[in-house]
């Protein structure tokens, strides 16, 4: 395997370098030995090596599920990040100028592998259905295990987590390590079955909203 990513990084980087130069690179040109011995010192970055951890609600506390949950999940994204604009005229004609005034960023998803048990899929619906009261069944009458009577919001403290993704070097050194704060399940997708899937597992996403996040160890580099 490691020759194998040897050959694959040599034809990246030559590809890399070409699209860099115009040509294929040679010997001799400096750009194409300063960027292969960086690329031989700092790799690159995978983006099949990382980890998603949740810190549960409090709603969901006792349940065993929790554990699996980075276990069973196969993708996520690193949240999008952009500045908000408001357009300015500054003399009061002219043309508009871009003015930033807050940093916002990107619902973000995380894929699931379903289990066997379908314990993963079950416990994202006792989420969100603890979130807002309002399954099948239910009546003004009846109330849930955490006290919600018929479509009544929970309060945000309980149904809150954090969410954690860290991507890895190839020797398990974390890189990049994102912490969502407030993050909820905000919707879960219609997951697809078919008969002639024989092979195929069953996977769904899950889009979380989140108040805030953090790249943590960027701050140091802001000083």
């Amino acid at each position: 395997m490691g020759i194998l990513n040897t050959a694959l990084n040599a034809v990246g980087t030559v590809s890399a370098i070409s699209s860099l130069l115009g040509r294929r690179p040679t010997s001799t040109d400096s750009k194409y030995n300063r960027f292969y011995a960086e690329i031989r010192k700092n790799s690159v970055a995978r983006t099949n090596l990382f980890e998603v951890t949740f810190s549960p609600p409090k709603i969901l506390n006792g349940t065993n599920t929790k554990e699996k949950l980075s276990l069973y999940a196969e993708g996520a994204q690193l949240p999008g990040l952009f500045l908000q604009t408001a357009d300015l005229r500054r003399f009061g004609i002219g043309p508009n100028e871009k003015v930033p005034y807050a940093v916002q960023t990107n619902a973000t998803t995380i894929n699931f592998i379903g289990d066997g048990r379908g314990e993963i899929y079950k416990f994202f619906y006792r989420w969100l259905h603890g979130i807002v009261r309002g399954d099948y069944g239910v009546s003004s009458s009846k109330t849930s295990p955490n006290g919600l009577t018929a479509y009544e919001v929970e309060f945000k403290a309980d149904y809150k987590c954090t969410i954690t993704i860290t991507t890895f070097t190839e020797d398990g050194q974390p890189v990049l390590q994102y912490e969502l704060a407030d993050a909820f399940p905000a919707n879960i997708p219609d997951v697809a079955l078919n008969w002639n899937d024989n092979s195929t597992m069953m996977t769904f996403g899950v889009q979380f909203e989140f108040l805030q996040s953090r790249l943590i160890g960027a701050e140091q580099t802001l000083q």
